[in-house]
């Protein structure tokens, strides 16, 4: 988690006894110091996939650094895709109905 409140930091360290450790080897929670998660961040992307705005060298096409248009068309494109499954399951489960 990039930019935790101290309030998230303190939740959590009174949850941390209770989740097993492969789960906690997952979380990673950084402050505003951006230099500290955005070092992290490329460990794990690469440079030229995580837009400029978190440390990397991505822009969109309209040269914007947090590449907002590209969420928007992901975002569109999963709510699409939420539709489709959704209709799918309906489809099958009527199938089994009859």
């Amino acid at each position: 988690m990039q930019s935790a409140p101290k309030v998230y930091n303190f939740v959590f360290n009174m949850v941390k006894p209770f989740l097993h450790p492969v789960t906690l080897d997952k979380i990673s929670v950084f402050g505003f110091d951006k230099n500290e998660w955005s070092a992290a961040l490329l460990k794990e992307i690469d440079a030229d996939q995580l837009p400029v705005h978190f440390g990397g060298t991505m822009t969109d096409s309209n040269g914007d650094p947090k590449c907002s248009s590209l969420v928007i068309n992901f975002i569109t494109f999963l709510y699409y895709c939420e539709s489709l499954v959704a209709d799918w399951i309906v489809e099958s489960t009527d199938k089994f109905r009859r």
